[in-house]
């Protein structure tokens, strides 16, 4: 389920451009940098990396600049975007997956959320044969409690996720979100057949019929029904929603 593009391995250059993903990781003076950070002790000529922040030489992984203690080079390799492995343990960039068993890991989608500048950051799922991980560029990878791994499937977004049961909105069951019925608007509204939802949180006074999204962008997010409008999850007056969507992109 990753992009293709995410896991090869790339041998760096000797140009850093700070928006472009494929030079994040390059060579000055004879030590590998990690942007303006030194790699210390990297080995250049085995030294290669993967889009987002996972590199590795014969001996070790990284992340980002720093050495992950106890990783393998020879086995380590980038999953998606958002988590690595060397077989024995996995890895996000705030650290190690603890309790997850490397053997049966698997990513659930690319690992990758958008953000309104364009930017991509690691969020995603993934699950071995006992849990559910997810991890949201911030924080440490967190367990999925109550999702249930066998019927696990996540929705490619970062955010959304489900089971035979449940619906999630990262790492919380959406509670009475009825999984036959729950769909995806845009942005981060949601709905089933009985409430519309934003980020996992129910908008008890949302007209389900009427219901749209007029905007989704991830720092500006507007929607309507026929009787309010709302910017995110809460309800404003007209004239601040009109405002609002006048911001430019």
């Amino acid at each position: 389920m990753a992009r293709p593009e995410d896991v090869i391995e790339r041998k760096p250059g000797r140009v850093f451009r700070p928006r472009d993903e494929t030079t994040q990781y390059w060579v000055r003076d004879d030590k590998i940098y990690y942007r303006d950070y030194p790699v210390r002790g990297a080995h250049i000529p085995t030294f290669r990396f993967y889009l987002g922040h996972f590199a590795k030489d014969r001996k070790h992984g990284y992340c980002t600049s720093s050495r992950l203690a106890g990783s393998t080079g020879e086995s380590f390799r980038a999953l998606n975007f958002c988590y690595a492995t060397d077989g024995g343990s996995v890895w996000t960039m705030d650290g190690i997956v603890k309790g997850a068993d490397a053997a049966t890991f698997v990513v659930c989608d690319d690992g990758v959320r958008e953000l309104g500048s364009g930017a991509r950051v690691p969020s995603g799922f993934g699950k071995d044969r006992a849990h559910v991980y997810h991890y949201d560029h911030q924080g440490k990878p967190k367990w999925v409690r109550k999702a249930d791994p066998d019927t696990f499937e996540s929705l490619d977004n970062g955010i959304y996720g489900k089971d035979r049961q449940s619906v999630f909105c990262r790492t919380t069951r959406i509670a009475g979100a009825r999984v036959e019925h729950w769909r995806m608007m845009g942005g981060n509204y949601s709905k089933d057949d009985r409430n519309v939802y934003y980020d996992g949180r129910c908008m008890a006074d949302a007209d389900i019929e009427s219901f749209q999204v007029v905007r989704e962008e991830p720092g500006l997010q507007l929607a309507k029904d026929r009787f309010h409008t709302y910017w995110n999850a809460d309800a404003v007056d007209e004239d601040n929603f009109e405002k609002l969507l006048a911001e430019p992109l």
